[in-house]
């Protein structure tokens, strides 16, 4: 009787081995060097954005960027580092377009007898982000 389960195959493998299954166009390999990094990516990730819809989001088009540029991956560095820097870079195109969905109102030309509605999210303060 075996106690030990057996691992699959792809999972056995090296990252250097998966590498080069994926560049061959194994997606089952690719997955599992996803697999690997996402705890860490999501770690990252979380850390530049304050919302968990964003740096979901955010890891979720990363990976994505990721699968369909393997063939640029050139490994110079590990891949690790590659897939952490997409993260970033995600993560950093995220907060430049929230900057850009800004609504500024004056409420000087606003006419009489108008109550303008504004909803605002809370922003962190600089003692947040430093906390952080």
């Amino acid at each position: 009787m075996r106690i030990a389960k057996v691992m699959p195959m792809v999972q056995a493998k090296t990252e250097l081995e998966l590498i080069a299954d994926a560049r061959n166009g194994d997606r089952e390999a690719m997955a599992e060097l996803f697999r690997r990094h996402h705890p860490n990516s999501i770690t990252v990730a979380r850390r530049i954005l304050p919302f968990q819809e964003e740096f979901l989001d955010a890891v979720q088009s990363a990976y994505l960027s990721a699968f369909l540029n393997f063939k640029s991956f050139r490994g110079e560095s590990s891949f690790r580092t590659w897939i952490t820097r997409i993260v970033i870079n995600q993560c950093i195109m995220s907060l430049r377009k929230r900057g850009r969905n800004r609504v500024f109102l004056n409420l000087d030309d606003s006419e009489q007898g108008r109550t303008a509605l504004l909803l605002a999210k809370r922003q962190q303060s600089p003692e947040d982000l430093a906390l952080r």
